[in-house]
């Protein structure tokens, strides 16, 4: 199969999408597939993701409903070709959109982004839902598409996997926490909070906001994957408290690194822990209590369905999806 990726992948560290996109096509080059970042006629469909096409550049509507019928690539303009030949191709390239969440209503202040990921849903042919929690966000602005599924994230179990030298939590608790966005709704203010309880050494990853104090939190600035890992396997504990977040990658590499995870009760974050964490409350020190107490039933658990969490379960989830897709059209 010939898969278009329409998102121009970095190596270097650019949020979520690219980390798993890049690992996405990577698991479906080793499964034998041709995997291309600009449509072309000779793709068997097209994946666009949300409104952007990597690199902080934005989709166009236009272009993606151009890619789909196929006009920017047929060169031949005769009236034989487009009664005989045409007739013997697909209708169209199918298009599958990737959906994250609404921007809106996790801070992202750009309407742009929202109007452009309204306007492809309305012409694509399949939707991938990130989360459930995604699934009805879009529902609240009247975006239901009719052939869709549920995907969660996933990761590459060869650089995101456990530490073997873990048997228990030790008095001091190294928790690790990352964010790519410094949007104030990926919970800065807590992590402050929580950095200040004893015992506790808070490590952050990314790009803090700058509006706010880090106070006793451990500023490392932005990694690659590979140092991410690192990081994790180093620490005990994740903790990830943004709001309306719809499906965090953070949370998959950590539970895929074997960290239990406090975490905000917000968007899609329950969704994804499935129980393999504690949610923050006010009261912070009951909240570490807890995850001294189930620390390691909680490693255990996770440790256990791991496999889930990783890319080669996710990319046959999204080829079924592909083959639906394909079988719409024909």
């Amino acid at each position: 199969m010939q898969i278009c990726i329409w998102y121009r992948i970095s190596k270097k560290p650019w949020g979520g999408s690219n980390s798993f996109l890049r690992t996405l096509s990577a698991e479906f080059s080793r499964l034998g597939h041709t995997i291309t970042q600009k449509p072309s006629h000779r793709d068997d469909l097209i994946l666009v993701n949300s409104w952007s096409r990597g690199s902080g550049k934005y989709l166009n509507p236009d272009q993606v409903y151009k890619a789909k019928c196929q006009e920017e690539f047929s060169k031949i303009k005769s009236l034989f070709y487009i009664t005989i030949i045409k007739k013997k191709e697909k209708l169209h390239i199918p298009i599958i959109h990737r959906l994250d969440g609404i921007a809106k209503l996790y801070g992202r202040n750009d309407p742009k982004a929202d109007k452009t990921q309204f306007s492809i849903s309305k012409i694509a042919d399949f939707t991938i839902f990130q989360s459930y929690y995604s699934k009805r966000s879009f529902e609240e602005y009247k975006i239901i598409p009719v052939n869709y599924d549920v995907i969660h994230n996933a990761v590459d179990g060869n650089i995101f996997y456990p530490s073997t030298h873990l048997k228990k939590l030790p008095e001091q608790i190294k928790m690790a926490a990352i964010s790519w966005s410094n949007n104030p709704m990926k919970g800065f203010s807590q992590l402050v909070k929580i950095a200040e309880l004893p015992n506790i050494e808070l490590n952050f990853i990314g790009n803090w906001n700058s509006n706010i104090n880090s106070g006793k939190v451990n500023l490392l600035g932005v990694k690659s994957s590979k140092d991410i890992s690192r990081s994790l396997r180093n620490s005990h504990v994740f903790v990830h408290l943004a709001e309306n977040d719809p499906c965090p990658n953070v949370i998959i590499e950590a539970l895929a690194s074997g960290l239990p995870i406090i975490y905000k009760d917000s968007g899609g974050n329950a969704e994804l822990v499935k129980g393999l964490g504690i949610a923050v409350s006010d009261n912070l020190f009951e909240t570490i209590n807890q995850l001294r107490h189930r620390f390691i039933e909680l490693r255990t658990k996770i440790i256990s369905s791991r496999a889930e969490l990783l890319i080669d379960h996710c990319a046959k989830k999204y080829l079924k999806s592909f083959i639906k897709a394909i079988e719409l059209i024909k």
